[in-house]
C-alpha cells in the first residue's frame, strides 16, 4: 500500500505538484539518513550530504520512467547509493606515520612537521589563557568585580570595600572564594 501511495505521489510530482514533492521528501527522510550512514558516515558533512540527497530525490522524480514497472523506492535507493558513493568517496585519511620520500631520504610525515620552541610556548600560553578565561567566566558577578579591581586595576582591598560599600571582611572572603573557584575550574 505504501509503495502505491509513493508511486501515486511521484506521478503527481511529475505533473508539477510541489506539495507532492514535499511529502515524498518527508516520506524518504529515513532512507536519506540510512543511506548517509551506510555509504559515507562523515559527521562533518552530514548536512551537505542530506541536502545533496534531497536534490537527488528531486532529480529522480523528474527522471523516473513510470513505463518500466520499477517501484520508485527501488529507483531512488540506487540513485542515492551511486550519488553518495561517487560524490563522497574521495575523502582520504592520511596517517602521520606514513613513510614518504623527501630530499633527506625516507621519513614519516610526523618527523617532517617542524615547530620552533617559541611556537610551542605561544600555543601553550594561549591554551592556558583560554582555560583561565573559562574558569573566570564561571565566577559570580561580584567575584569577577573584586578580582578585576584587585588583580587587574591594583586597587587595595580597603579601597575596594569603600568603592563597593562593603565591609573589608566581605571583600577578603569574596576574593579568597573567587581564587579557590578559579583554581578548581582551571584544573577541570
Amino acid at each position: 500500500m505504501e509503495k502505491l501511495c509513493l508511486d501515486k505521489l511521484v506521478l503527481e510530482a511529475k505533473d508539477g505538484s510541489k506539495s507532492s514533492k514535499e511529502v515524498i521528501i518527508r516520506k524518504l527522510h529515513p532512507l536519506l539518513v540510512s543511506s548517509i550512514k551506510k555509504y559515507n558516515n562523515y559527521r562533518e558533512a552530514y548536512l551537505d550530504m542530506y541536502q545533496d540527497g534531497i536534490v537527488e530525490i528531486l532529480l529522480a522524480i523528474d527522471s523516473f520512467d513510470t513505463s518500466r514497472k520499477v517501484p520508485f523506492i527501488a529507483y531512488v535507493q540506487l540513485k542515492l547509493r551511486f550519488m553518495y558513493l561517487a560524490k563522497y568517496d574521495k575523502v582520504k585519511i592520511i596517517s602521520l606515520n606514513e613513510k614518504i620520500n623527501n630530499e633527506e631520504g625516507e621519513a614519516e610525515r610526523l618527523e617532517l612537521l617542524s615547530c620552533e620552541d617559541e611556537d610551542f610556548e605561544k600555543i601553550f600560553k594561549m591554551e592556558e589563557n583560554l582555560a583561565l578565561y573559562k574558569a573566570y567566566e564561571k565566577l559570580s558577578f561580584r567575584e569577577k568585580q573584586i578580582v578585576d579591581f584587585y588583580f587587574i586595576n591594583n586597587i587595595s582591598m580597603v579601597e575596594i570595600a569603600k568603592k563597593l560599600s562593603l565591609s573589608y571582611r566581605t571583600i577578603v572572603n569574596t576574593k579568597e572564594r573567587a581564587i579557590k573557584r578559579l583554581r578548581k575550574n582551571y584544573k577541570n
